[in-house]
């Protein structure tokens, strides 16, 4: 009779097992709609064995509009996705005009369609150590300001996922530190509403503060981002790129100084509202040990 066991006899480790992380996803990309702007946030970290720079967000213009492409992934494979989800967004539009996002999934099937035959071709399935297929596509947020409707417009996937438009909030969170960006981007925006205020009470200079520091934070606990790389999609000015120095230059008192410029925005009856709430110490014990 088999002996019991927390772990099955059958799943036991089998001899040396490498301790190189899985490349998926390995990164972090954000996105926020705030005043008259969508900011999109990235690591510069490589995802590979060494940590090399790069950038994960690629603008590009299509028919008179402008838009970011941030991915997550493995690296060798995000600049072949952002080649075909360019070509599927730059494609002259029959008469029968399609929607953005049977677009970008027309860009997502010509991708995975090229990718499953080089699996194929290449007979990745059989000869690749530790074969998992979700790793040859990228998760991804496509943002841009629809000159059309006036509005601005988030879309997001996940591998093997197709595309979906974030219509009710505008913000979406991507990568291995996804999930940790949209647990703080959501508890920072729960306190806001108890205030009744929203990113939009911000300057764009203030939410790109605040990025930054939420892109601190992250890249302090997931292991696999580090770095810092800011976009605007504009309603006027189409895409501006700042750098980390610039964040820096903004913020020489980190978040103490991320806060005043926060209070600074604020009409002083609700700032005075703020100041006498219990919420308020709740909040920055959650951003300092977040």
């Amino acid at each position: 009779m088999e002996p019991e066991s927390l772990v099955p006899i059958s799943d036991a480790p089998k001899g040396f097992r490498s301790l190189r992380p899985k490349l998926m996803g390995l990164t972090t990309v954000f996105v926020i709609e705030g005043r008259d702007e969508l900011a999109m946030c990235a690591d510069t970290q490589e995802t590979g064995w060494v940590k090399e720079i790069c950038s994960k967000i690629a603008p590009i213009s299509f028919r008179g509009q402008d838009g970011l492409l941030g991915s997550a992934g493995s690296s060798e494979y995000i600049g072949l996705f952002e080649e075909y989800i360019q070509e599927a967004l730059r494609k002259p539009l029959p008469k029968k005009k399609p929607t953005m996002l049977r677009i970008l999934n027309s860009g997502m099937d010509a991708y995975t369609q090229y990718t499953e035959q080089r699996i194929e071709n290449l007979k990745l399935s059989r000869y690749e150590r530790n074969y998992e297929p979700e790793k040859y596509f990228p998760a991804a947020i496509f943002a841009y300001f629809d000159r059309e409707v006036n509005s601005f417009r988030v879309f997001t996937t996940a591998p093997l996922k197709p595309w979906i438009e974030m219509k009710r909030v505008k913000r979406a969170a991507v990568g291995s530190g996804g999930d940790l960006a949209t647990v703080l981007l959501k508890t920072a925006e729960d306190y806001m509403n108890a205030f009744d205020l929203n990113w939009r009470n911000f300057s764009p200079s203030t939410l790109f503060e605040f990025c930054y520091v939420l892109m601190d934070r992250v890249t302090k606990i997931d292991p696999y981002s580090s770095g810092f790389d800011f976009w605007r999609v504009t309603k006027d000015m189409g895409l501006l790129n700042l750098s980390e120095k610039d964040a820096k230059d903004y913020l020489e008192g980190g978040l103490a100084t991320l806060l005043k410029h926060m209070a600074d925005e604020l009409p002083a009856d609700k700032l005075k509202k703020i100041i006498e709430s219990p919420k308020l110490k709740e909040l920055l014990d959650s951003l300092v040990f977040a």
